[in-house]
């Protein structure tokens, strides 16, 4: 295994990394935002936690922020933006978000998708 690159970035604590339109997308966790590069495209009220990119959307996963030992009490969200990062819609959640993930189809933040793309792009 070898570092190919890194990616740095104005946001805070920094995760959820996937290549896009030219740049990349980052989750902010402490920030409530998604940056492309170094712009901000979308500010939530939650820590987003998790991003699907598709052909047609980009999903965020959304956690309150809370106490360790609260956790389980805590509640979160699921926001579809569109790929001008418009909010389509945001379906509250009884828990906290994780991750998320596309279970069929395109899903660019899964390693087999960027694959795909490169080979499709070479």
């Amino acid at each position: 295994l070898a570092v190919v690159g890194t990616v740095v970035t104005a946001g805070r604590s920094a995760h959820s990394v996937i290549r896009h339109a030219g740049d990349f997308l980052v989750c902010c966790s402490l920030d409530g935002s998604l940056l492309h590069g170094d712009r901000e495209v979308y500010r939530g009220q939650r820590f987003p936690r998790g991003l699907c990119v598709t052909n047609e959307h980009i999903i965020i996963g959304g956690s309150d922020y809370g106490k360790r030992s609260d956790r389980n009490r805590l509640r979160g969200s699921v926001t579809v933006l569109d790929m001008e990062y418009h909010a389509l819609a945001e379906f509250e959640v009884p828990g906290m978000v994780q991750e998320i993930r596309r279970t069929e189809g395109f899903d660019l933040g899964l390693s087999n998708s960027a694959r795909r793309m490169d080979a499709a792009t070479a």
